[in-house]
């Protein structure tokens, strides 16, 4: 397992669709009746902590685009960038009274405070190792694996064609 500090999470937030996956992570760990209560009823060290639980359910439905009360999908998955966030009179409130300037700012600042369950969200070392060799040489394009050709036959012919391949064992 990789080890990740809070500065590597914080690096990896500065991106705002990395933002809006950390909320997604954290959402998906809270519990069916927490979010639908928007609250944290259990104290298991994963998901939305109590005192972040009603903005972080509100950014998370923002995010998928999933109602939990309802169990049903909404609207279409959204950035935190996306600028309907604006038209989502609670999450201005949200953003208002914890002094953020934009729901990204919002999510970035719930999910470094619960920034341990979020190491899904770094990319593994080797992968960027092998991310970068690629781009530095490029991958020559797939060969198919057979040489057949396409041959157009008129359809009032397509018997004859299929019996005459039959014949060749093409087919």
């Amino acid at each position: 397992m990789t080890q990740f500090n809070k500065s590597d999470i914080a690096r990896a937030l500065e991106n705002p669709k990395t933002v809006s996956r950390a909320i997604e992570i954290l959402g998906n760990n809270q519990r069916e009746d927490e979010l639908s209560s928007r609250s944290t009823n259990a104290q298991n060290g994963i998901g939305f902590t109590s005192c972040w639980a009603s903005a972080g359910t509100h950014l998370w439905q923002f995010v998928t685009g999933y109602d939990a009360r309802s169990k049903t999908n909404k609207w279409g998955r959204k950035c935190l960038s996306h600028p309907n966030w604006q038209r989502a009179k609670i999450i201005q409130r949200k953003v208002h009274n914890n002094g953020c300037a934009d729901a990204v700012e919002l999510g970035r600042k719930i999910a470094l405070h619960h920034w341990r369950q979020l190491g899904a969200i770094l990319p593994i070392p080797q992968t960027m190792e092998m991310l970068e060799t690629a781009v530095e040489t490029p991958v020559p394009a797939p060969q198919p694996e057979s040489d057949y050709e396409t041959i157009a036959v008129p359809a009032d012919k397509l018997q004859m064609a299929i019996a005459i391949l039959k014949a060749a064992g093409v087919l």
